[in-house]
């Protein structure tokens, strides 16, 4: 695997990612200047459904990753018994989820909304396993050709249903049309369904990787707890509208943090990193050194440009109900810098199967 072709890989997933991403920011900005009291539905239903899709990811996707990278076991058989105990896992987080929306005392439609809203990401934990397939044989253009149409299509519904009024749940449609139709996209590619075929020895095995899968679970949900578990208690405390200004505010940050720790850092360089560890390790530490280094000094320039211009662009574009988000989303900003950087060393610890070790920094 050549390193020159990071650019052509990391380009694909961009084209992926930029469209779901534009589309979604066009969506919020329409969701926002509706109601804040709705985009705060959406926003707490986003973050039920991020915590359904940590759990129902088992913490297998980066160890499929790195199994996939390395070339070991059998992957279409693997990838048949990890989408189906992420199956399982899915309804079962999907049944705590309506318990605890009860507990919470929301009402039947914001229910229905969380509940539908976190089925789709839930589902995306599925597909994200055939997508690690992708990225591991260097395959990213499969990925862009099966994201880009299931995103235009599903948040395309979405916008359309803001544009004429629709009611809240059928807003919230938006991400089961969009996950659906990634899967269905992603059997095609792949030739025959992965879930036929699965014997009872493929699951045992499975199970026996699990002891690695539950320390990946349990940094995800470090992670999950200190970056959405705050919407819940401000929803309970402020209200609908609090959860949509403090979205806007997060949005941005977000957005770019996810941008380059998913797309560049999760899809291109933890493959490299995670080959390189076992075949050369002087490539490998050369590597993350340059990742650093660019990282860092890129995040620089954006934090600096967001806290300047924060008090022109929020109101501009999601309204004057929002202006007192600025001062949130200048605090926010520090958290670029220091996302790069975690999120690279922690791409290289579970290169270098230190997961146990990673662990314990999360905790």
């Amino acid at each position: 695997m050549k390193l020159k072709s990071i650019p052509r890989r990391l380009g694909y997933i961009l084209g992926a990612q930029w469209t779901r991403d534009l589309s979604w920011t066009l969506f919020t900005i329409l969701l926002a200047r509706r109601s804040p009291d709705l985009l705060g539905q959406i926003v707490l239903a986003l973050t039920f459904g991020y915590l359904v899709k940590t759990v129902a990811d088992v913490g297998l996707n980066d160890f499929l990753l790195s199994t996939f990278a390395r070339r070991e076991g059998r992957p279409r058989a693997l990838l048949g018994e990890v989408s189906w105990l992420k199956l399982v896992v899915l309804l079962a987080a999907l049944g705590v989820t309506w318990l605890i929306t009860g507990w919470q005392q929301y009402t039947p439609e914001l229910r229905l909304i969380v509940l539908c809203i976190a089925a789709g990401l839930g589902l995306d934990a599925v597909s994200d396993s055939f997508f690690a397939l992708c990225q591991a044989r260097g395959r990213q253009d499969v990925e862009m050709r099966i994201r880009v149409p299931s995103a235009l299509v599903g948040i395309g519904y979405g916008i359309l249903c803001v544009l004429l009024g629709a009611p809240p749940i059928l807003i919230a449609l938006y991400k089961p049309v969009e996950s659906l139709l990634c899967i269905f996209l992603a059997l095609g590619a792949l030739g025959r369904n992965p879930l036929a075929g699965v014997g009872m020895q493929g699951m045992l095995d499975l199970a026996r990787q699990m002891k690695n899968g539950l320390i990946f679970t349990c940094m995800a949900a470090c992670a999950m707890f200190y970056n959405k578990i705050n919407v819940i208690f401000l929803k309970q405390y402020g209200g609908d509208a609090d959860v949509g200004g403090y979205g806007v505010a997060w949005e941005t940050v977000e957005g770019l943090s996810v941008l380059v720790s998913s797309a560049l850092l999760g899809k291109v360089i933890f493959p490299l990193l995670a080959k390189l560890w076992q075949q050369d390790r002087a490539a490998f530490r050369r590597l993350a050194g340059q990742t650093a280094r660019t990282l860092w000094a890129a995040s620089l320039p954006v934090i600096f440009l967001i806290c300047v211009e924060s008090d022109r662009f929020l109101p501009l574009i999601y309204g004057p109900s929002y202006s007192g988000a600025v001062t949130a989303q200048r605090l926010l900003t520090p958290c670029l810098a220091t996302a790069f950087l975690h999120n690279l060393a922690a791409y290289a610890m579970i290169g270098m199967r230190r997961h146990k070790l990673l662990l314990g920094f999360y905790l």
